[in-house]
């Protein structure tokens, strides 16, 4: 999924409302022109998460519909759900995989895209 597919999601989502762009504009707290470049994929930049998360709670996502919309951004989705890999963990670990998993969402997903670009960062000192 890439910016064509964001598009999709969005434009398909304030059509179903029957709202014009300059409406959902307002009513998600986004500029129109953003609006129209993130409904026509003419940017190659993946919006920022905080107009990701303005355009769900406007547009009152189902939480299937906010999840398939941060996919599409390339937000990265924890699933909390899974805990095969638990019995790997040290219990220190386990106690912060704990307090993670009880963030609020938003929060989480910020933490795990900061985690992320630190190993990036590790990854390139090593080499």
């Amino acid at each position: 999924m890439g910016n064509d597919e964001l598009g999709r999601l969005v434009r398909a989502a304030r059509q179903r409302r029957k709202w014009s762009i300059l409406y959902t504009a307002d009513v998600c707290n986004v500029s129109k022109t953003q609006l129209q470049l993130i409904e026509t994929a003419r940017t190659d930049q993946s919006p920022k998460l905080r107009t990701i998360e303005s355009l769900i709670k406007g547009l009152e996502l189902s939480a299937p519909e906010a999840n398939q919309l941060r996919k599409a951004a390339g937000i990265a989705l924890v699933d909390s759900s899974d805990h095969a890999y638990d019995a790997r963990l040290t219990e220190q670990e386990k106690g912060l995989l704990d307090i993670y998993r009880s963030l609020d969402p938003e929060f989480a997903v910020e933490l795990d895209r900061s985690a992320q670009a630190l190993k990036n960062l590790q990854a390139i000192k090593k080499s």
